[in-house]
């Protein structure tokens, strides 16, 4: 987590940012700032969205580091509500069920969810394993106590069958405890194509942003991001672009994520599905966050089709 995400965890999302200064600005917990009553109607708390450490220049609150900010805003201490303020990230049940999702990525190879994305998808193994893709265990060997929690997040049938059972099995992030998981169903039963557990508020793909990260492209899939993945790091740009995507066309706190992408300098693009659809997708995003460009794939193709099979690729980085 970077030090902007930790302080909109801590302050709600930031009235501006200084890129040129390398500060965020919100308005300060610590006197009638919190009204939006600045000494000349203007917010006065700064955070260095560098080194962490932050000032009022009014009243004069400072501290060293988030870690001292958090402490000193006390533990009953709650974001007012500006924007959209972040959902809860982690809860119990889906930390616990990490110990499944091991095994499920223990047991991707040569199985159907490996074979779908290789070869229908065309995605390759490298990029298959930095987003941890996994095949659903129907039955994973893990402790009674991960099985309970994981029917807590109904994700367990009663008789302990898992329902991501047979599909492919993504998590967010893949680097710890998830806050969101996805399947790809491939029973010709499933209820539908995808089901998720858990909540994003920030887009899928999101934790590959780092301080060097320079762009962003959205799409609007799963495989759409591990498509344009896969040519980024063909050409050794992630990840200083980083591909995300939506879920469920993009809750507010995703946009709002986005929106504070943009106001740091960075770059967005949007890549829509090829139907009326995604017209309106690309439109919603455009009201709430400043896009650098909307590129559409030629003669309706989806996404990772136009990218992998066509070789369609309109950015130059």
């Amino acid at each position: 987590m970077d030090i902007l995400d930790r302080a909109i965890e801590l302050l709600g999302p930031p009235v501006r940012i200084e890129k040129h200064r390398g500060w965020g600005i919100w308005w300060c917990p610590f006197h009638p700032d919190e009204e939006r009553r600045g000494k000349r109607g203007r917010p006065n708390f700064g955070i260095n969205l560098k080194k962490g450490y932050w000032r009022c220049f009014v009243c004069g609150a400072s501290g060293p580091s988030l870690r001292a900010l958090a402490r000193a805003l006390g533990e009953d201490w709650k974001p007012p509500k500006y924007d959209h303020k972040p959902r809860k990230r982690t809860g119990p049940a889906l930390s616990l069920v990490t110990y499944a999702l091991a095994e499920c990525r223990a047991a991707f190879r040569n199985t159907p969810a490996a074979h779908y994305v290789a070869v229908e998808r065309k995605i390759p193994p490298h990029i298959a394993a930095l987003h941890g893709l996994g095949y659903g265990l129907p039955y994973p060997p893990v402790p009674p106590s991960v099985v309970q929690a994981a029917q807590k997040a109904h994700m367990v049938t009663k008789r302990g069958w898992w329902l991501w059972a047979g599909g492919v099995v993504y998590a967010e992030p893949p680097t710890s405890p998830p806050v969101f998981i996805q399947v790809r169903h491939l029973r010709s039963k499933a209820p539908s194509k995808y089901q998720t557990w858990g909540t994003l508020w920030k887009p899928g793909g999101a934790w590959l942003v780092s301080e060097e990260t320079e762009a962003l492209i959205v799409v609007e899939g799963l495989f759409d991001m591990l498509a344009l993945a896969t040519v980024l790091h063909a050409l050794s740009l992630l990840p200083r672009v980083v591909p995300v995507y939506t879920v469920g066309g993009g809750s507010a706190d995703q946009l709002n994520w986005l929106r504070t992408q943009s106001l740091t300098g960075r770059k967005i693009y949007l890549i829509p599905d090829p139907d009326p659809g995604g017209d309106a997708w690309a439109e919603r995003i455009r009201e709430r966050v400043r896009v650098a460009g909307v590129l559409r794939p030629p003669e309706d193709r989806d996404p990772d089709e136009a990218v992998l099979e066509d070789g369609w690729w309109p950015f130059r980085f």
